[in-house]
Order: C-alpha cells, then sequence, then structure tokens
C-alpha cells in the first residue's frame, strides 16, 4: 500500500472514530438523567461494534481510545476529571470487550479483503459456495473431493480416493442414531437426483458430529451411460444455530416486553398495530384483538386523539420518530399521561419493515413537575417577602445583570453595585476576611461559606449576614458562575447574645445557691449539737409522760435533721470538688455491717424485717468506708422510708467474674417507669412527683448514691416494674486484686 493510500485510510478511520464518539457521547448525555454514574460506557460499545463493522480494527481501537477517555471525564465519578483509579472494574470490561470488538474489526476487515480477492475465482470453482462436492465412478468409490468436502469429512482427497462411499461420508439419523443409507448409492441406483430429509447428521474422520443437508446425482454422458454420480452437502449448524438464536430471541423480546413497565407495541409497515404487550391488556382491561390495526386509539383520550392520529400519520409518511404525549384510558375508566415513543425499522432499500414502540406512565412524572412548579412560585414569593439576598456572579465574582433584592436591601443602584461595586456594600472591616474566604472558594471550587456585616438602607447601619453560594460549572469542569444567598442574621445573632447574657447569669445563680447551701448546712449543724446534747441528758434523767414521748421525738428529728444536712454538705462538696475520699482496702462484708448499724434505727422504727444474703467469700474494694457505707445506709434506709411498716428489705450479694453487686430491694410503694430516668437527679423525688403520701426529703439521698458510687468507679441502676411492685437498686463495683494497694 502506497503512503498516500495509507494516510488516506488512516484519515478514514479517524473520522470514523470520532463521529462515532460524537454520537455515542450524545446518546449517554440524553440518557443520563436515568443512568447517572452508573454504566458509563454502554454508548461507547456500540460505538466501537459500529465502528468494527464499518472500518475495521484500527478504526475500532482509535473509537475505544477516544470514546474511553471521553467517557472517564464525563461520565466516570468525579465527573470532569482524569481521574484512573475511579471504576477500575468498569475500565477493565470496557478495555477488554472494546478490544474484542477491535480484534473482531481486523479479522473481518481482512477476510472481507480476502473474499474480495478471490472473488472471480470463487465464481468458477466448487468451492466458492462453501458446499462440499464428492465425486464418485459408477461402482460408488471416490473420485475426488473439494476443499469443502475435506474440511468437513476430515478426508483428504488424495487418501480418499478410491475408497466407497459409505467409508468416508458416513451418515444417520441424528435422532434414533440409526444409519442412512447412502444417496449416492441410491442415486446410482435408481438413476435419480436423491436428497435426504433433515436431521441428518455426517460424522467425520475425527468423530465430529455435524448436521447436514445433503442431495446426490448420477453422472452420464449424452448417451446415458453412468459415469458415476456427484454428491453435494452442506453444514447446517450454522442454520441451526441461528434458528434457534431466532427462536430464542422472539422469545427474550416476549419475554421483555411482557417484564418491562411500559406498554410495548409493534406495528407493520402501513402503521396498523399487530402487537400489544401484556401491560397493555392489563392496563385497559381489553383484549389485544380489539386494539390490533388501528383499534388502540379508542383508548386515547378524546382530546388527544386528533393529535395523535396526525402526529402517527405523519411518522408513518415521513418514517420519522413517533413522539408524542398523551392520555390513555385505565381499566378503571381514569386517564394517565403516557410518553409515547415508536421507531421504524428499516432495511438496506430504506423501507419499514416493522415499528416498535413504547407507552411510559408519566402521570407521576407530570404531577411532581407540577408541584415544582408551584414550589417554585412559592420560593419566588418567599424570596420577595424574605430578608434573603439572591445573589448571582460570575466566575470573576462580577454581577452583570440586575438584581432587585440586592439593591432594595443594600439601597445601591445598578451603576453602583454592578461588576465588582457590591463590594462596596460590606463593612470595611470584613471586607478582608470575606475576600480571603471568597478567594479559597474560587481555588477550591467550592461552596462559599462566609459571614459578615452588609449594609442595611431601611436602618441606616450594618448588619451581619452569612453567605452560601455555590459554583456553576461547565461540561469542562471550569465555573461559570456562582448563585447564592445573604442571610440576614442580625436578630439570630442578637438573640444569640441575649442567651449567652442568660446562660452566664444562670451560672452565677447556681454558684450563689452552691455558696448558700454551704453557708446553711454549716450554719445548721451548730445549733444540732447542743440540742442533741440535751436530748442524751433528757434520757438519762427520769421523765414522765408525755414528756419522756416528747424526749423521743426531739430526738427523732434531730437525728433527721443531722442527716439532711450532712447530704446538703455532701452535695456541696461535690459540687464544688471539696469532697475528700479516704481510699483504703476495704472488706466489703465490714462496709456492708457499718451500713446496716447505720440504717437499723430507721428500719427497726418501722418494725422492718431485713433479711441479709451473702454468699462464702471474701471480697475487697478500694475506697472510703464511710463514704461507701453511706452508700447502702442510704439505699436501706429509703427502701425502708417507701415500704409499708412490718415490711421486708433484702440485701443480698452476688459476686461474679470481675465484678460484685449488692441488691437492695423492697416491697414498698414502687417506681413509675417515667420517674425511673430521672430517679437519680439531684432534688428529684419519685414520690413528690407522684403525690405520694410519703413523699418528703430533699431528694439528694439517691443524687448522692449515684455521685459516690461513681467516685468508688462503680455504677448503680434502678429497677421497678411500676407503682405498688417494690423497688430495686443495684450497686456494682470492682473487686480489687489481694497486691492492688490504694493510690
Amino acid at each position: 500500500m502506497s503512503s498516500s493510500s495509507a494516510l488516506r485510510s488512516t484519515a478514514r478511520a479517524a473520522v470514523i472514530a470520532l463521529v462515532a464518539v460524537v454520537l455515542a457521547t450524545v446518546a449517554r448525555a440524553l440518557l443520563d438523567p436515568w443512568l447517572g454514574d452508573t454504566l458509563p460506557y454502554n454508548t461507547y460499545y456500540v460505538a466501537v461494534a459500529v465502528a468494527a463493522w464499518i472500518g475495521g480494527g484500527r478504526t475500532a481501537f482509535f473509537t475505544a481510545v477516544v470514546g474511553g477517555v471521553t467517557a472517564l471525564y464525563l461520565f466516570v465519578a468525579p465527573r470532569f476529571e482524569f481521574v484512573t483509579t475511579a471504576d477500575r472494574l468498569g475500565l477493565v470490561m470496557y478495555a477488554v470487550g472494546t478490544s474484542a470488538f477491535a480484534l473482531f474489526g481486523w479479522a473481518m476487515h481482512r477476510a472481507r479483503r480476502q473474499a474480495e480477492a478471490s472473488r472471480d475465482s470463487a465464481r468458477v470453482t466448487l468451492s466458492s459456495i462453501g458446499d462440499g462436492v464428492i465425486a464418485t465412478d459408477p461402482a460408488g468409490r471416490v473420485e475426488m473431493l473439494n476443499p469443502a468436502a475435506e474440511l468437513l469429512t476430515g478426508w483428504a482427497s488424495a487418501e480418499a480416493a478410491g475408497r466407497p462411499i459409505e467409508e468416508v461420508f458416513q451418515i444417520r439419523n441424528e435422532h434414533t442414531g440409526a444409519v442412512v443409507d447412502n444417496p449416492v448409492r441410491r442415486a446410482l441406483r435408481n438413476r435419480e437426483v436423491m436428497s435426504l430429509a433433515n436431521h441428518t447428521v455426517l460424522t467425520a474422520r475425527d468423530g465430529t458430529e455435524r448436521a447436514i443437508d445433503d442431495a446426490a446425482s448420477p453422472i452420464e454422458d449424452a448417451s446415458g451411460r453412468l459415469m458415476g454420480g456427484v454428491l453435494i452437502f452442506r453444514d447446517v449448524t450454522p442454520r441451526r444455530l441461528a434458528d434457534e438464536a431466532l427462536r430464542q430471541s422472539e422469545r427474550r423480546w416476549k419475554q421483555i416486553t411482557e417484564t418491562l413497565p411500559q406498554l410495548v407495541w409493534t406495528c407493520a409497515p402501513d402503521g396498523r398495530c399487530d402487537y400489544l404487550s401484556r401491560q397493555w391488556v392489563d392496563y385497559t382491561g381489553i383484549p389485544e384483538a380489539q386494539h390490533l390495526g388501528l383499534g388502540w386509539l379508542d383508548a386515547v383520550h378524546p382530546d388527544d386523539r386528533p393529535d395523535v392520529a396526525e402526529a402517527w400519520q405523519a411518522a408513518c409518511s415521513t418514517l420519522g420518530t413517533f413522539k408524542i404525549d398523551f392520555r390513555i384510558r385505565r381499566a378503571d375508566g381514569a386517564y394517565r399521561w403516557f410518553k409515547t415513543r415508536g421507531e421504524p425499522l428499516v432495511d438496506e432499500q430504506g423501507r419499514v419493515t416493522r415499528w416498535f414502540g413504547t407507552n411510559t406512565d408519566i402521570e407521576e412524572e407530570r404531577q411532581t413537575a407540577e408541584r415544582l412548579r408551584l414550589s417554585a412560585e412559592r420560593f419566588r414569593s418567599l424570596v420577595a417577602a424574605t430578608i434573603s439576598l439572591v445573589w448571582n456572579v460570575d466566575a470573576d465574582g462580577r454581577i452583570v445583570a440586575t438584581q432587585e433584592s440586592w439593591s432594595e436591601y443594600t439601597g445601591q443602584s445598578w451603576d453602583t453595585y454592578r461588576g465588582h461595586g457590591w463590594l462596596d456594600a460590606l463593612a470595611p472591616d470584613d471586607r478582608a476576611t470575606f475576600m480571603k474566604a471568597w478567594d479559597r472558594a474560587r481555588a477550591d471550587g467550592a461552596m462559599l461559606k462566609v459571614g459578615g456585616r452588609l449594609w442595611h438602607a431601611a436602618s441606616g447601619s450594618y448588619r451581619h449576614f452569612e453567605a452560601r453560594c455555590v459554583p456553576v460549572t461547565n461540561h469542562d469542569g471550569s465555573i461559570r458562575e456562582w448563585i447564592g444567598k445573604f442571610m440576614d442574621v442580625e436578630e439570630e445573632r442578637q438573640a444569640e447574645r441575649r442567651v449567652y447574657g442568660l446562660m452566664a447569669e444562670l451560672e452565677e445563680a447556681d454558684r450563689q445557691k452552691d455558696e448558700f447551701l454551704a453557708t446553711l448546712s454549716h450554719e445548721l449543724r451548730g445549733p444540732m449539737s447542743p440540742i442533741r446534747n440535751a436530748a442524751s441528758i433528757l434520757r438519762d434523767a427520769p421523765l414522765v409522760p408525755p414528756f419522756d414521748g416528747a424526749r423521743d421525738v426531739i430526738e427523732r428529728q434531730v437525728g433527721v435533721m443531722r442527716r439532711l444536712v450532712d447530704d446538703l454538705l455532701d452535695i456541696t462538696r461535690i459540687r464544688t470538688n471539696t469532697l475528700e475520699l479516704r481510699r483504703e482496702r476495704l472488706d466489703l462484708r465490714d462496709v456492708l455491717d457499718l451500713a446496716i448499724e447505720m440504717a437499723r434505727p430507721a428500719i427497726d422504727s418501722a418494725r422492718h424485717v431485713l433479711e441479709v444474703s451473702v454468699p462464702d467469700g471474701t471480697w475487697h474494694v478500694m475506697g472510703d468506708r464511710t463514704r461507701l457505707a453511706q452508700v447502702f445506709a442510704n439505699l436501706l434506709t429509703n427502701a425502708g422510708k417507701f415500704t409499708d411498716e412490718g415490711g421486708r428489705i433484702h440485701l443480698t450479694v452476688t459476686p461474679g467474674a470481675d465484678t460484685v453487686t449488692v441488691a437492695v430491694r423492697d416491697h414498698g410503694i414502687g417506681i413509675g417507669a417515667e420517674h425511673l430516668p430521672r430517679i437519680f437527679d439531684r432534688f428529684y423525688h419519685a414520690a413528690v412527683a407522684s403525690r405520694h403520701s410519703r413523699a418528703g426529703g430533699l431528694g439528694i439521698g439517691l443524687s448522692l448514691v449515684k455521685t459516690l458510687t461513681e467516685l468508688h468507679d462503680g455504677t448503680v441502676s434502678a429497677h421497678s416494674d411500676g407503682p405498688g411492685t417494690g423497688s430495686e437498686f443495684v450497686v456494682t463495683l470492682r473487686p480489687v486484686p489481694v497486691t492492688e494497694r490504694p493510690a
């Protein structure tokens, strides 16, 4: 091939490749709203296949490379970037598939050139038709095999010469396996052309079997003398496969049309419908036969029928795409909108052989579009009514079109804010911060998020704003413009300042409250000691009723007051981080004995029965003896307080692998489910919240239990099935090894 011919061939391949890629890109872009980031290469496979068919392997290769690069840039996420690591599997599959197309095109093109070169000689040779030809003598012995016969039988002509035809041409019935009478023998015997019925199988020399068609004829001279016979046969396996492929294709077509959500139809070249899918029948509720021909028009809405008929006639006359939206009646009589598309299938002579089309239900889309339209109108009304400013500038930050909301808010005229003049409305102290954020957003192509102050003409002052703007890009990824809004947040800023002020006031009030409780507790402890001593002296003095009863009341109430004051002091110490724990290695049994001793007066005064269940063993914990005993004493006292007189209280120790639990259970008033989440809150009392008759105290005992338990690296939980079912409090502690010592 000359250099000029090679150059023309290369130019032709490049032009075909570019046209194929452009068409594939347009098709993929049209499908993008449905496909999104999936199947980015689908249309380019078709482009490569078409290029391979038209221009051969080199054209297919050019198309595959250009198409792959285009798809990677336009349709593989992230888009408009050459990220070769994105969608590796898809890229590899695309490379393998298109390589196969290119190789197929190369092979097809080469075969085409060879066929053209041998076309003249093929006309005068038996091998040109691809049929096998075997010639025999009158006795049925082989004389010659053409190349096709050699290939099909596996015998070389020289080797087969002189052998009986049955040895070289072995045939049998493909269904029964029985040997079939050789057609050459029958032709020689009957002196007439013989052909076998279908379903004949030829067994080649190597055992390969092929389905064939064959015919035999005697060869006679002018005088009618038998000169021999000729057998012509062909491999019909490709035809069988093609027939089966056609049947499978028809079955797949039927299956596809029956499973698609669209209503599928086909029409004859004259435009009369000859097939409607099951979906059409199910939707309309009318048998297919009634809608064939032009009967399908009866299902079209009367108002749409003239336009549909006119569009269909125009498509049939111009062989163009039938494209129209109209309403089709459903089985229940309701009409729904459908998008209808029909395409003609045209043969090589430009004649229509069939029409294929679908009807896609777009009722929801139209309703959605209407809702979007109404939403857009509401949004425009909202923009007009709000103090947020819609802001639109070009890639360089210039306002190139009038923006009424900006002018109304800032008081700037069009001549003032056009271009970069809008920047003058920013507070001078905020411009540097705004421009820094603006430059960073432009460099990164990211959303602009920045705040500042903007001149407000109506109030004559600068008001705080927050800007949110996003870039709008071109197909090549470059920024075309910025769209966003400036939101007036002056009221929110003022509200924040008020909230912060209130929070500071609350914190100060809380601090003063803690100081007051600490002072009150200390002041109350002063008078308590003389009263308690006086009660002790009265205990030793002989008193007669009712003075002995009054003495007992004084002693009990002094004890209650003392516990309340101690709890208040503990709460204050915890709040101010001044509570000190004297940590030491403790035997849990000793701690529980001390707690029982502390709670015993309250339990005995209510005539409760305390049942203690402690299994054999020793458990050591690290903590403050007094504070840890206070935890269990508070739980026991609390159980006795909310249990009817003469009730039972259970204290149970349960050792575990890494923990030991102490449970205090009573049969008292129980706890409602709504109170359990807050039962350990400071100053919260479930009995008070539920207006129970035994409500009393400050509601700090359980809060102290929780805090002291957590200071000992433990946990406490409360359980109850509801009012009247009793309660259970479980403290979980971590025993320490024998070698562990206080920190």
